[in-house]
């Protein structure tokens, strides 16, 4: 039995290899990896996360580093009241994006215990991963949209709005898409924020919720922006993990050591 479940896990082993090592190649300019990473993400269903932790493990510890390790959480009771799942199913639908880590650590801070991988478990078996929310939520229907007058002054016509990240611009030029690509009067990229601005956009965030005072130092904030670069999602997503962070640790402030943890343990491999 025991060599049967390492030949399961070397056999998962190998296929992740086979995935990722497009990727593991040397000297490919970027915008080639991207298209590969890009790939294999459409054609296999797996996230930027997954593949660049797989890259980091192989380059760390080999093709062994890519084998199945045994279940940590062996042995622990794998059952969640319906309580436990109502508390983390309020939880993700409120920000879709919140890791299963950041539940996991809010519901254990209220006091349930349970695995990690069981709540992953139990909130995709309801619809209720991160991707399939967030896919939802991106994808209005063809009915929605907001009326704009002409200029005329006659019927007023409804104007779509199509939002995305560079992935939509690459899948616009297309050719299937020209007819689609052609209708498109006004286009707009967001760039990055600067230094400062991205210290405006965090306390314009803390007033619109009547924060009663600063919550990031300034430390905070610039190490904000060293990771996400200036980047608008990238802030929104740590800045969240850390007031998360804080709150499980009972903390009136988001210093830098928290961001640098944070960031460590949630965002990179």
């Amino acid at each position: 039995m025991k060599d049967e479940k390492t030949d399961c896990g070397r056999e998962e082993g190998l296929r992740k290899y086979a995935l990722i090592a497009p990727l593991l190649e040397e000297g490919v300019p970027a915008f080639e990896m991207a298209r590969r990473r890009s790939l294999l993400r459409e054609q296999q269903g797996i996230s930027e996360r997954t593949l660049r932790r797989w890259v980091a493990a192989y380059r760390k510890g080999g093709f062994e580093a890519l084998v199945k390790a045994p279940r940590k959480d062996k042995g622990l009771c794998k059952a969640l009241s319906p309580e436990v799942l109502a508390l983390a199913e309020a939880c993700r639908k409120e920000l879709p994006r919140r890791s299963a880590g950041l539940i996991h650590d809010w519901l254990k801070h209220q006091g349930h215990t349970v695995a990690r991988s069981t709540l992953e478990r139990h909130l995709r078996q309801r619809g209720l991963s991160g991707r399939a929310l967030m896919a939802q939520g991106a994808t209005p229907g063809a009915g929605h949209g907001p009326f704009i007058p002409s200029p005329g002054g006659g019927k007023k016509q409804r104007t779509h709005l199509m939002a995305g990240q560079t992935e939509l611009k690459d899948r616009l030029k297309l050719q299937i898409h020209q007819a689609i690509a052609g209708r498109v009067d006004l286009r707009f990229h967001l760039g990055p924020l600067t230094a400062e601005e991205t210290m405006r956009y965090v306390r314009s965030h803390l007033e619109a919720v009547k924060s009663p005072g600063e919550i990031f130092t300034q430390a905070a904030v610039a190490m904000l922006y060293e990771y996400s670069g200036g980047i608008p999602r990238k802030i929104n997503k740590v800045a969240t993990a850390c007031l998360m962070s804080a709150a499980c640790s009972q903390s009136r402030l988001v210093d830098d050591h928290m961001v640098r943890v944070v960031v460590a343990s949630e965002f990179e491999i």
